[in-house]
C-alpha cells in the first residue's frame, strides 16, 4: 500500500549508444541575481550561453530545495510533483527478489530493469523545460523513491579519486584533462561524460574494466555499474 507522500532528507539510466541522441541540457552553475548568466552543459545550447566559461560544477546555486520522498511496497503508480527541470532520482528496493523495474513518463523512461534488490541514483528531466509527472514501480518488496530538484544531491569532488558502487551521478571539479576509470562488476558499465557542451561516452563495457580516458573538469559523471567503480582525475 502506498504511504502519502512526506517531505524529507534522506540502475539503470538507460544508456545505450541510441541515448546520444536524447536532450540533455543540465544547468552547473548560475550566479545570483534575476539577469545573471547560467552555464549550462549540454547539446541545443544557444552559443551565447555556450561561451560563458563555467570555473566550477556548483549544484546548489542557491537554498536547495527541499527531497520529495515515496515509500511503499509491491506494484505502484506514483503521481510526481517536482518542478521543471533536471532533478536527481534515488531508487531502492533491497529486498526485491524478482524482477525491478522503475519506468517514467519522461524522456528517460525505463530507469531501472533488474533482477532482485536495487539501489542506484539516476537523473531525470535533463531537458531544462522537462517535467515527469509519473513514475511506475514494478517490484515484490518494500521500495523508496526520493526525487531532490536540481544537482544537490549529487556528490562533488575537486580532483580528488572518488568511488561508489551501483548507479550513481557525480560531480567532479578541478584541472583536470582525463581520469583513471575502474569497475568490478558483470554487467554493463557505462560512463558518460557530460562536460562544456559535450556529452561523450567515455566507457562503455561489460565486466571489470580500467583504464585512462579524457575528462576536462568541471564535469558530471553518470555512471553504470553492478559493483565497485572508481574516478581517478588528474
Amino acid at each position: 500500500m502506498l504511504v502519502v507522500p512526506k517531505v524529507k532528507r534522506t540502475k539503470k539510466w538507460p544508456w545505450s549508444v541510441a541515448a546520444v541522441a536524447v536532450l540533455f541540457v543540465i544547468v552547473i552553475n548560475t550566479s545570483t541575481g534575476p539577469d545573471a548568466p547560467a552555464t549550462i552543459i549540454g547539446e541545443h545550447v544557444p552559443a551565447s550561453v555556450k561561451a560563458v566559461p563555467a570555473d566550477t560544477v556548483d549544484p546548489a546555486p542557491g537554498p536547495p530545495a527541499a527531497p520529495i520522498s515515496y515509500q511503499g511496497q509491491g506494484d505502484e503508480v506514483l503521481n510526481l510533483e517536482k518542478p521543471v527541470g533536471v532533478a536527481v532520482l534515488d531508487f531502492e528496493c533491497l529486498q526485491c527478489s524478482g524482477n525491478t523495474a522503475l519506468k517514467t513518463d519522461g524522456r528517460e523512461a525505463l530507469l531501472v530493469n533488474e533482477i532482485g534488490g536495487y539501489s542506484g541514483r539516476h537523473l531525470i528531466d535533463v531537458s531544462e523545460t522537462a517535467r515527469t509527472s509519473v513514475l511506475t514501480i514494478t517490484a515484490n518488496g518494500s521500495w523508496k523513491v526520493t526525487v531532490t530538484p536540481g544537482l544537490s544531491a549529487v556528490r562533488i569532488t575537486d580532483g580528488a579519486r572518488i568511488t561508489g558502487t551501483g548507479d550513481d551521478v557525480v560531480a567532479i571539479n578541478g584541472a583536470t584533462t582525463r581520469a583513471l576509470i575502474k569497475n568490478r562488476g558483470e554487467s554493463n558499465f557505462a560512463v558518460w561524460i557530460v562536460g562544456g557542451d559535450t556529452t561523450e561516452l567515455a566507457v562503455n563495457e561489460i565486466g571489470s574494466y580500467e583504464g585512462t580516458v579524457p575528462l576536462r573538469a568541471p564535469a558530471v559523471a553518470i555512471v553504470t555499474s553492478s559493483g565497485d567503480w572508481s574516478i581517478a582525475p588528474f
